[in-house]
């Protein structure tokens, strides 16, 4: 499910003080149901989307978001439908096989989302190939594992994990040597053997603590981001019933 949190907190939100500034992120959450009731849930909020919002914290670029493609016939069975396509776009990230890349993405892709933690986005159709080719050099030893994969008509839903060490650069974070392991979710939009669109949502914040280099505020009136509290908050699924005490939230 993909979902926009909108709303101006009441006070102190992810360890920042907005002062009274609205706020605005992506999420994309996971559901198992069973019998009827959900067993088991996953969530990525962008949170540092907000705290970029409010200035709070300087990190990978984030375009505005794009306009949907019109709907195309997919492909029915055979390498080219919908998880094929997807199982062929996880084993060219694995490798960095940018040639395998470039026959999976449409002239027409539209990328709503980044292909990894803390790398920027790109837009254009050839600019993918260029995000991978960045993920690996921050992370050479870098290793994908998808956890879930389920389709429905054209789109496709990964519950992804990466895994590296951080050997090379990311977008203001000069090389830190660290080990980090980041989930994802990711959502594909496939018609005719070929990637049209692509939304996604990482666990930004968890990579930021891995890595050992937690933001810090950009104004001197913004104390700093308490980490171990968003940490513990997120661990004892209370960051929603937060946000709803809080502000009040839109999800569309």
């Amino acid at each position: 499910m993909r979902s926009t949190v909108t709303g101006t907190p009441a006070g102190p939100y992810l360890g920042v003080d907005p002062a009274g500034r609205p706020m605005r992120f992506e999420a994309i959450d996971v559901w198992r149901i069973e019998d009827g009731l959900v067993a088991e849930g996953w969530h990525v909020e962008d949170f540092v989307a907000a705290l970029a919002g409010w200035g709070a914290v300087t990190f990978a670029s984030r375009p505005g978001e794009a306009a949907a493609l019109h709907a195309a016939e997919p492909a029915a069975g055979g390498p080219g439908d919908p998880p094929g396509v997807v199982r062929r776009w996880y084993q060219a990230l694995r490798s960095a096989d940018t040639a395998a890349i470039s026959t999976l993405i449409d002239g027409h892709f539209i990328n709503h989302g980044p292909i990894g933690a803390g790398v920027p986005l790109s837009t254009r159709p050839g600019g993918i190939a260029d995000d991978v080719i960045s993920l690996h050099r921050a992370f050479p030893d870098l290793d994908v594992i998808v956890a879930d994969m389920f389709a429905e008509h054209d789109k496709v839903v990964t519950r992804v994990i990466h895994r590296g060490t951080h050997l090379g650069p990311l977008p203001h974070i000069p090389p830190t040597g660290r080990r980090a392991a980041v989930m994802g979710h990711e959502i594909w939009r496939v018609a005719n053997g070929r990637i049209l669109e692509h939304w996604s949502r990482f666990e930004d914040i968890d990579l930021l603590q891995q890595l050992g280099v937690p933001p810090h505020p950009a104004g001197p009136a913004r104390r700093r981001i308490n980490f171990p509290e968003l940490t513990r908050a997120a661990a004892a699924g209370s960051i929603l019933a937060a946000q709803k005490r809080q502000f009040g939230t839109q999800l569309r």
